[in-house]
């Protein structure tokens, strides 16, 4: 990947502050070598209803991949629903993180719209990431070479 090229994401949110949101940014920081932009805004536009879709079409409409918590779709998921679909007409693929820390099953709409489900687990999200977002392919595990003294 290109320096001066980082991935452009969105994160999935409310417009209202949630742990699961700031955990994806923190995991993701997490790799120093990989450069992204979050597209993703928690700043309200208030007003209406039509108000919050435009922003919402202007974040998405930047973005090269969707990331999904499945804790922030079940907070609001029609609020994600509609991200969703916004995602499907950007022809964006959208990558779920399974509820932290809990093996639970995923909202049956939420699965049927996700290219990938990962855990929480920094390189396979960012791994997952790669590859939805410019089909590139990362070993699964890294080989570290040594020798023996």
């Amino acid at each position: 990947m290109v320096s001066n090229d980082p991935i452009r994401l969105f994160i999935a949110h409310t417009f209202v502050e949630h742990d699961d949101f700031y955990k994806v940014v923190e995991y993701i920081q997490s790799k120093e070598s990989f450069l992204y932009v979050n597209t993703a805004s928690l700043i309200n536009p208030g007003g209406t209803d039509k108000a919050t879709q435009e922003e919402l079409r202007k974040q998405i409409g930047l973005a090269e991949i969707v990331i999904v918590p499945v804790n922030i779709y079940k907070s609001n998921p029609e609020l994600v629903d509609h991200q969703l679909r916004m995602a499907e007409n950007f022809g964006l693929k959208v990558l779920a993180l399974r509820p932290f820390g809990v093996d639970a099953t995923l909202p049956q709409e939420l699965r049927n719209c996700c290219a990938e489900v990962v855990e929480w687990e920094p390189r396979r999200i960012i791994n997952s990431i790669k590859k939805l977002a410019r089909n590139v392919r990362i070993p699964e595990y890294e080989v570290v070479e040594f020798t023996l003294e």
